[in-house]
């Protein structure tokens, strides 16, 4: 069995707080491929780390497809690592220098669509209850929530989403999220930067978005409620159609 991957969205915006877009996607229909990145503190030199791995690591990802699903995860895992470990090695005070990236991919390998997830992008995928959310927030407030101890002020609650607990680079152990989906019959994903998503979850509760919304429809929701949040963080968005085939 093959996946079809058809593209039905891929835009991105620069925000108005900021003088250049920091966030990074890669769409790759052939292997196929997509992914948002945001780079964490620099001019988005992490991303292009990110991205360029990924070009790089092109055809053996493809190859990793045609194997199984766990050949294309541990691919995929290897190549974040390569990213991560080239992080290091920016000279101090150079652009990039000590930052990171937030990285949501998702690779289809026969039936099966692998996820490889850190930071605070995130994959919504079309369900019967709505787009719902797969990846977990690497934040602290997901973190305390996780713990029982969430704050209930909105100031609290705003500073907590900001912080992320984990990314590509700036620690030296790299710390990912990577599981599977089955795709049986069509599928269709959002993948978004922060920027994308906060003006839909402010609180970081991750309900689902409405389920009329089709394809491309999920798209203009997410640029409409940005327009109407003022615009504020860079922001980028991914939707695409999986169908598999024999």
């Amino acid at each position: 069995m093959r996946m079809q991957c058809r593209l039905l969205a891929s835009e991105t915006r620069i925000g108005r707080l900021f003088g250049r877009n920091y966030d990074r996607s890669v769409t790759d229909e052939g292997v196929p491929l997509l992914a948002v990145i945001d780079s964490e503190n620099d001019d988005g030199t992490t991303g292009d780390i990110v991205v360029r791995k990924l070009a790089e690591a092109r055809e053996a990802l493809r190859r990793a497809a045609e194997r199984s699903g766990d050949a294309l995860q541990e691919a995929l895992l290897a190549t974040l690592r390569e990213a991560h470990q080239t992080m290091f090695t920016i000279p101090r005070g150079a652009p990039g220098s000590a930052g990171g990236s937030s990285v949501t991919l998702l690779a289809c390998a026969g039936g099966t669509a692998v996820v490889v997830h850190v930071g605070d992008g995130r994959l919504y995928v079309k369900q019967d209850e709505g787009w719902v959310r797969k990846t977990t927030d690497h934040t602290m407030l997901e973190g305390t929530r996780a713990a029982g101890i969430a704050p209930t002020e909105a100031s609290n609650i705003g500073w907590q989403l900001g912080i992320i607990t984990r990314v590509v680079g700036v620690v030296s152990k790299l710390e990912v999220d990577a599981f599977q989906l089955p795709v049986n019959q069509r599928l269709t994903v959002l993948l978004c930067t922060r920027g994308a998503w906060m003006p839909l979850d402010p609180g970081g509760e991750a309900k689902p978005l409405p389920g009329s919304l089709d394809g491309a429809d999920v798209a203009r929701f997410v640029w409409d409620r940005y327009v109407e949040d003022g615009e504020r963080d860079n922001a980028t968005v991914v939707v695409a159609q999986l169908t598999p085939s024999t």
